[in-house]
């Protein structure tokens, strides 16, 4: 059990408004894991992504998605979610972080259903731009089609995320319940073993 203080009156963790209950976030994944463990310093691993490749110049990165890589709902998760989601961010999200974005990632792009390309911007330091990409949480473009939901606005409904646990139950303001999603798709991933 997580005990955490404080109320709540949102599982969204990305609101403006409100505030949102205690790990409402670990739902979500992202493409690339920077937990590393103990021993390494600012590693990342492929999550949602089975692989990367970007030129010397680190002007693009390009990701290629695990085929298995799969929402609570049971849906698959695609580069147009990858897309969605970070064209999301940058229209909903905080301007602080949109307008830094915006400065430093000038495209995103759908290659195929399992491939995206990020482009970054020109004389610009190359450092961390793969990783802060890579670490943008990825949701479901349907729901958020299907629902209407923003990611500035507090609610209690929350989207299908690709993580290992799902919200179970809550009671506003006294405790949230998670619960491990019995068909997580990448329980047996080399980086999960022992975790969740």
């Amino acid at each position: 059990a997580i005990d955490a203080s404080g109320t709540f009156d949102s599982m969204n963790p990305y609101s403006r408004k409100g505030r949102a209950g205690a790990l409402a976030s670990m739902m979500y994944e992202t493409l690339l894991d920077g937990n590393a463990p103990a021993d390494e310093y600012a590693a990342s691993y492929c999550l949602l992504c089975e692989k990367l490749e970007y030129d010397e110049g680190k002007n693009w990165v390009i990701f290629t998605l695990r085929p298995e890589a799969k929402f609570s709902d049971g849906t698959q998760v695609t580069a147009e979610d990858v897309v969605f989601s970070h064209n999301l961010f940058l229209e909903q999200g905080l301007p602080s972080y949109a307008n830094a974005v915006k400065q430093r990632v000038i495209g995103a792009e759908v290659l195929d259903p399992l491939t995206v390309k990020f482009t970054f911007a020109p004389d610009i330091s190359r450092r961390s731009l793969i990783s802060q990409v890579g670490a943008v949480d990825v949701f479901s473009k349907d729901w958020f089609e299907e629902t209407g939901a923003r990611l500035d606005e507090p609610r209690m409904e929350t989207s299908p995320g690709s993580g290992p646990y799902m919200v179970d139950s809550y009671d506003i303001n006294r405790r949230i319940v998670y619960k491990r999603n019995p068909d997580y798709w990448g329980k047996d991933l080399p980086i999960n073993v022992g975790r969740h």
